[in-house]
């Protein structure tokens, strides 16, 4: 019912209170108690190998997931451990039950930009290994604080191919160890590992073992054609490469944390069905 200013100035305070509240109450809801996001997120965070996710493997996630969870890049071109864990409470912060969205899993994806050595310093990576083992285990600490739901799964950094790096800040033997380190800290946290070196040897051809000081990629060997195809620059990944990271991630997924599958994760809104569009019809299984 319309009421015109003239009605308003004829009703008394309590009734005016009780009119404002009955008309405007689902505004004034709205506004102080914002709808949270339905969505539960996966989250990528890493360097650049991770922010050039966007066309590959986040896009191939997030149609894995489509109606299930939004799939989060949070890759930082440039970036070391030790910035990530400085940003991580600005792009993660503490969970707000009510409103903010539940964050299934997080993929943590470092170690190129920290082994790396800049030519003007030689001999001494951006982060040396101690503080890189430290840096990862304190980001893994850091999620886990915040949600006990969220299951967090390290990614070693790829293995490097010297021979089309574009310069000699990095070897193969250097970033090999802080692949090792992010093992360690997998292990010492009882986490997924997606071991990227180990599965860009593999493709190499290599079989022998991770402790070898002279693998695929390093210059006193021949070059591997088929490693550098996996790369574009040495470091970072091709097509190829992100197609094999892909095939990791998801065995990871589907092999450890099998109720985060996509087929184990429901729907959240369902599809309509074609001869009744009141209907909606999920069909966990098959949707994927």
């Amino acid at each position: 019912m319309h009421i015109g200013p003239n009605s308003y100035r004829k009703m008394n305070m309590s009734s005016l209170v009780d009119h404002i509240r009955e008309r405007y109450y689902h505004h004034f809801i709205l506004l102080v108690q914002p709808t949270p996001n339905m969505y539960p997120q996966i989250i990528l965070f890493g360097d650049s190998v991770t922010q050039c996710m966007t066309t590959n493997i986040q896009a191939w996630l997030q149609t894995r997931y489509s109606r299930r969870a939004d799939i989060i890049n949070r890759g930082f071109g440039g970036y070391t451990s030790q910035q990530g864990l400085s940003l991580l409470p600005k792009i993660i912060p503490s969970l707000h039950p009510d409103t903010s969205p539940e964050i299934k899993l997080c993929f943590v994806f470092f170690g190129a930009n920290d082994a790396f050595q800049p030519p003007q310093t030689p001999g001494r990576p951006r982060v040396h290994l101690e503080d890189f083992l430290s840096n990862i285990s304190k980001i893994v600490e850091y999620l886990l604080s915040i949600s006990k739901e969220m299951k967090v799964v390290l990614i070693t950094p790829p293995a490097v191919d010297e021979y089309s790096l574009p310069h000699t800040g990095l070897t193969s033997e250097r970033i090999a160890a802080y692949a090792t380190a992010t093992r360690k800290v997998a292990a010492e946290h009882e986490l997924p590992l997606v071991d990227c070196s180990k599965a860009f040897l593999k493709f190499s051809g290599w079989n022998g073992s991770l402790e070898e000081s002279i693998l695929p990629g390093d210059k006193r060997l021949g070059k591997n054609d088929a490693l550098a195809s996996l790369l574009t620059d040495g470091l970072h990944l091709s097509a190829k490469g992100y197609e094999v990271l892909f095939h990791e991630v998801i065995s990871v997924i589907e092999g450890e944390l099998q109720q985060l599958s996509c087929s184990n994760m429901p729907v959240v809104i369902c599809k309509s069905s074609p001869n009744s569009p009141q209907m909606q019809i999920c069909h966990p299984r098959t949707d994927c």
